[in-house]
């Protein structure tokens, strides 16, 4: 078997050589980069977050679809990630794509490796895409989450959650911080 390639990709040439590859990856600036093992705190977490968000788009009757980790999102030619948990509006996700077309929400839960990647790269890469109205990065440990908001194309406002109801406006979802940490020891 032949080795898959890890430098100077495409989003289109790393969806075709990773589609199928044992483990997690993101394609960062043309680098191909293996994404770190999972606690089990984390993995209870990004569980909560997927089916708080689907009982939010039941009650809501949105045209919405939750999706958990496994979907790519183009940043741009040569940057894709996968966020832990993704919510898609205004119209079903292409079933036979590893791309998500249109994300509206995308949610990451920190973990020690990805700490300062998820609050700072990635709020710019994820906010660069047009149809991503929401960012949720969830720090299990501390058990707080930041919230940010496009406001408008120029305007991100940010909010620390630490208890009551995170407020996903557009597209009119919502969850309480209480279910993110649900089963999970403090």
């Amino acid at each position: 078997m032949a080795s898959r390639p890890k430098h100077n990709l495409t989003v289109e040439q790393f969806l075709e050589a990773y589609e199928g590859a044992p483990g997690r990856y993101e394609l960062v600036e043309g680098e191909v980069i293996r994404m770190a093992a999972e606690s089990n705190r984390h993995s209870l977490i990004k569980g909560n977050i997927y089916f708080a968000l689907r009982e939010a788009v039941t009650k809501a009757t949105t045209n919405c679809t939750v999706i958990p980790d496994g979907a790519t999102i183009r940043i741009n030619s040569t940057t894709a990630r996968e966020p832990d948990v993704s919510v898609q509006c205004g119209g079903k996700p292409d079933l036979t794509s590893l791309l998500l077309a249109s994300p509206t929400i995308v949610v990451e839960v920190v973990s020690p490796s990805s700490e300062g990647t998820d609050a700072n790269r990635k709020l710019l890469e994820y906010f660069s895409v047009p149809s991503i109205m929401h960012y949720l990065i969830v720090w299990p440990k501390q058990r707080y989450c930041y919230h940010h908001k496009r406001i408008d194309d120029n305007k991100v406002l940010t909010t620390i959650v630490r208890s009551g109801m995170i407020e996903f406006d557009p597209p009119g979802l919502s969850i309480s911080f209480d279910s993110i940490f649900s089963e999970v020891d403090r």
